[in-house]
């Protein structure tokens, strides 16, 4: 790839037209979550409503994955790009979108399942939850995919993520894309 395509101001046009499909479908992932938190009343909702719930928030880590690999690409060739747009956009290296534990926990979750299983002799598995975090006091409950709403924390198979820094890092993204396709 010629490392200047993309810093081409004529090319630049299309690399925020793609981020923007990213940030607009995890957007209307966020409000969809909203409103599904809004019938929430303390009960536990229906397994149809919690499993819509919880792939919103997935496609939400699958596009914050796609927005990254525009700022942090993998391959040395697209490196530049990835410089520009990361100045162009004042990411930090240090910014939510470039952690990719939660991608990767989600992306590889099949090898991770594998492990999980094989780790766990006893307790309830929990394949989907949505709620309030539970009391363990024991250890032998197993989520294998929850969302804590009174701790706004995801889990894949045991490992904890926050969720508000991911959410924070998309909006401010979409922000700058909407100000800089609006002429700004």
């Amino acid at each position: 790839m010629n490392p200047a395509i993309a810093t081409f101001p004529p090319c630049q046009v299309f690399y925020y037209l793609a981020m923007q499909k990213c940030t607009f479908s995890a957007l209307h992932s966020m409000e969809t979550m909203d409103k599904i938190r809004l019938q929430y009343d303390d009960q536990l909702p229906q397994p149809d409503v919690m499993l819509a719930f919880l792939n919103q928030f997935q496609n939400i880590i699958h596009q914050a994955g796609s927005l990254s690999r525009y700022f942090w690409p993998s391959r040395k060739e697209h490196r530049s790009r990835g410089e520009f747009l990361r100045n162009k956009f004042a990411m930090k290296d240090d910014d939510p979108l470039n952690n990719r534990e939660l991608r990767n926990a989600l992306e590889h979750f099949d090898e991770r399942l594998d492990d999980f299983v094989l780790g766990k002799n006893a307790g309830e598995f929990v394949p989907d939850y949505f709620g309030r975090k539970l009391d363990d006091k024991q250890g032998t409950r197993h989520f294998m995919r929850s969302y804590f709403v009174d701790t706004d924390e995801f889990t894949v198979l045991g490992e904890v993520f926050a969720v508000q820094p991911i959410v924070m890092s998309i909006g401010s993204v979409n922000q700058r894309l909407t100000a800089i396709l609006q002429g700004g």
